[in-house]
């Protein structure tokens, strides 16, 4: 039996005065129905050539059947990247938007993931939507996340409906909204609302996220932006969904990746045969996000009814990918084990040391969560004195390699996770990522390289230090900050 996910993640947009914008030119002409798909013909005009990305070596037993990345652009600014694999019998296509809750405009926090929602509502050619397109077509998965950068919509289904998912994410992408209504959006923003409360809104996990984030990066920066709370959803409404989409989800600032067993090829031309015809708006001028540093730490008491005592330590670091951000990942890794090791004679759990990379910006954190009756300065110094051994030690050559097979073991075995690999690191960064190029950055990380992450990048005089206390009396969070203080 077939297990179908569904799985609708967002993150947290507007104008008074939107107008839509008329659908323009078809985006299946030929055809009358989804069902008319498979008559199709491909067009007759002869694909431009791909153009093929040289990656590293791949290992030579469980990758030699795995294609080559290739890549091309459409007119209307539609990128495309796949991947041939003929080892499975299902393909994946994922379309990645370079829009996010950072885009939300103050006042509609909320609207890019309302708008998520709202890309699987019924339409005139998909009277089920697309998540009804999906389950006809026998879909194994599909997922729906939008990030502070980014929204992503991936499916994986058998290899014979490949059209089916070209053909749903052409038609929503140009004519959603011709067929939206203000219901439709008063029934997602419930379901909005209800995800919030799921996730804890208002609770000291979203407390302690925002102040992180209130105390690292600038009010403008853009990883904060991303990470407001949800908390204008109940008033959006059909106008603003009706904006947003205009203004990002046209081809120009948009990637489809495709993983499938059908030759590149014909998957080109397939891809050209539903997305040609799409308009939509030039992307929005994007400024890099500035990296941040801090000048001198901060110390956070943080009281609550609904915590458990602990500490949590974190400092800024490099966005993902950037010199210094693999070495971390070993950085957290080692020192995962070496607060284990130290607790374990105690009978303390639940710490936990990674970090965690964002396109627009990283941070690393150490979290614990402990007894009442442990005091937390103590606790404060044993870490400490973790962090200074990694500083200042080396691995040994035992240790390293565990460290490195931890790492360098990043697969990415589905079509589906390839397909989503691909389609967010070509909006990003315009390179492609696939687990053979993960593998080699990873490789490339030296003993030396981790030592000299964690001294440059996990400071003691320079941190956010958060002690969690479990206050009885606090009917709200209690929180005191301090800057200079250690």
């Amino acid at each position: 039996m077939v297990r179908l996910v569904l799985v609708l993640f967002v993150l947290f947009p507007f104008s008074t005065h939107a107008q839509v914008l008329p659908p323009g030119p078809g985006v299946l002409d030929t055809a009358d129905s989804p069902e008319d798909l498979a008559e199709q013909p491909v067009p007759s005009e002869d694909p431009e050539p791909l153009q093929a990305l040289v990656l590293s070596n791949e290992a030579p037993l469980d990758r030699v059947l795995l294609g080559e990345v290739w890549s091309d652009q459409l007119d209307n600014g539609l990128r495309i990247v796949g991947r041939h694999d003929p080892r499975r019998s299902t393909a994946a296509v994922c379309v990645s938007y370079g829009v996010g809750s950072r885009d939300d405009p103050d006042g509609h926090t909320g609207l890019a993931h309302l708008t998520e929602h709202m890309m699987f509502a019924p339409m005139e050619r998909l009277p089920r939507g697309m998540g009804g397109l999906l389950e006809s077509a026998g879909a194994l998965y599909f997922n729906a996340s939008t990030a502070s950068n980014e929204t992503r919509y991936c499916e994986e289904l058998p290899d014979g409906s490949l059209d089916l998912a070209l053909f749903g994410e052409a038609e929503r992408m140009a004519y959603l909204l011709a067929s939206l209504t203000e219901a439709q959006v008063a029934t997602q923003r419930r379901v909005v609302l209800n995800e919030a409360l799921e996730r804890g809104r208002g609770g000291p996990g979203e407390q302690l996220q925002r102040l992180d984030m209130e105390l690292l990066y600038p009010e403008d920066h853009a990883r904060r932006r991303g990470k407001r709370p949800e908390r204008d959803v109940e008033g959006l409404r059909l106008r603003d969904v009706q904006w947003f989409h205009q203004r990002f989800y046209g081809p120009a600032n948009a990637v489809i990746a495709i993983v499938s067993p059908r030759e590149n090829e014909a998957v080109l031309a397939r891809v050209r045969h539903y997305f040609a015809h799409v308009r939509g708006h030039s992307p929005p001028d994007r400024i890099p996000a500035e990296p941040v540093a801090l000048e001198e730490s901060a110390r956070v008491e943080f009281g609550s009814q609904l915590i458990h005592p602990g500490i949590r330590m974190t400092w800024p670091t490099p966005r993902f990918r950037a010199e210094g951000d693999a070495a971390l990942d070993f950085v957290g890794t080692r020192l995962q084990r070496l607060l284990d090791e130290e607790f374990l004679q105690f009978n303390l759990t639940g710490v936990d040391a990674r970090q965690s990379s964002g396109q627009n910006g990283s941070e690393f954190r150490i979290t614990t969560r402990v007894g009442p009756r442990v005091n937390l300065e103590w606790l404060r110094s044993r870490i400490d004195r973790a962090i200074v051994r990694v500083q200042t030690e080396l691995p040994d050559a035992r240790e390293f390699a565990a460290l490195r097979a931890r790492w360098r073991t990043i697969r990415l075995d589905t079509p589906v996770a390839r397909a989503s690999a691909l389609c967010s690191s070509v909006l990003h960064e315009g390179i492609p990522w696939t687990d053979e190029v993960e593998r080699a950055r990873y490789e490339a990380v030296t003993p030396e390289d981790v030592r000299a992450a964690a001294q440059d990048h996990l400071p003691l005089s320079r941190r956010i230090l958060v002690f969690y206390t479990h206050d009885y009396t606090a009917r709200e969070a209690r929180v005191r900050v301090g800057w200079g203080e250690r």
